[in-house]
């Protein structure tokens, strides 16, 4: 019994410094949704600038923290890909209602640990990438010879060319930000990697749903551990 005793009270201490340690990792860490919070309330009056209804925005962290080290990047690269998604990809309500699709717009946001990577996925329910456009701009801007093919994939990557954008005109939002080459800079300055990520084309459809996909070190990450898991843990 003494000795059944004594293993309780070492797995209790053991849980309590493990609980410790897990403390002092977690500080100078925020959650996605905090670290995002000016961008997504500025959102709703970006959308009324454009005619358009405020999008519904959903953050599954997976349980992860980020370390506040790269809450600047994330903040400046989320600010142009949120926009950008309010601007180009979500349509107007008229015009979603025509495809069946709800007034307002959906976007999504993910993050999970992918081995040695963090990895976030931006998503939405608007109209998707237009192909034919991207690569008549590349064409018209020397990006790309006029006979040379290319893939889908590969004409989606040509949004990161410096100087590259599809704004006809300049607006008030179109033309005047950052273009996807100084996101692309934002998130290598820490390491990290974007590429666009195609799903199935639709039919009669020139436009092409996609994601926009972040993997970051794993470094800037920290998986949350709740009391239980860690008494749990101890009672193994």
């Amino acid at each position: 019994a003494g000795n059944a005793l004594q293993s309780g009270d070492a797995n209790a201490q053991r849980a309590l410094l493990e609980q410790v340690q897990h403390a002092l990792q977690l500080l100078g860490t925020s959650p996605l949704q905090d670290m995002l919070e000016p961008v997504l309330a500025s959102l709703p009056g970006l959308a009324q600038e454009l005619g358009k209804e405020a999008p519904q925005v959903a953050i599954a962290d997976g349980g992860v923290v980020l370390r506040t080290q790269a809450a600047d990047v994330l903040r400046n690269t989320f600010m142009h890909l949120l926009r950008n998604a309010v601007d180009h990809g979500i349509e107007a309500a008229p015009e979603r209602a025509a495809n069946g699709k709800p007034p307002h717009g959906r976007i999504g946001i993910s993050l999970h640990p992918t081995g040695a990577q963090l990895t976030l996925r931006l998503s939405d329910d608007g109209r998707g990438l237009d192909l034919p456009r991207i690569r008549d701009k590349a064409v018209a801007s020397g990006l790309v010879p006029e006979g040379r093919h290319l893939t889908p994939a590969e004409t989606a990557q040509l949004v990161f060319a410096p100087g590259f954008s599809t704004a006809s005109a300049v607006t008030a939002v179109s033309g005047r930000g950052v273009g996807m080459d100084a996101v692309k800079t934002f998130v290598e300055s820490v390491g990290g990697s974007i590429a666009l990520e195609l799903g199935p084309s639709r039919e009669g459809s020139e436009h092409v749903p996609f994601q926009t996909v972040i993997h970051l070190p794993a470094h800037y990450g920290v998986a949350q551990r709740t009391p239980a898991e860690f008494a749990e843990e101890a009672a193994r």
